[in-house]
């Protein structure tokens, strides 16, 4: 018996449920997101509270609120 493949919805929402900070380049590169910002869209739209953080060093980076 094998297990279920997980959606990259599913993926994402388990990443930001650990409470870490996440980056546009690790969304994009890690999870093969062609665009980072609509995952993370569609994720407010089911109700996470996701925040954007931007840096000049670091570019853009994600993480949700509590």
């Amino acid at each position: 018996m094998s297990r279920s493949k997980l959606s990259k919805t599913a993926k994402i929402r388990n990443l930001f449920a650990k409470g870490s900070d996440v980056s546009w380049k690790q969304l994009r590169n890690t999870y093969d997101l062609k665009s980072p910002a609509a995952m993370v869209g569609k994720l407010r739209n089911q109700g996470l509270m996701i925040y954007e953080n931007r840096s000049k060093k670091t570019g853009v980076s994600y993480r949700v609120g509590r």
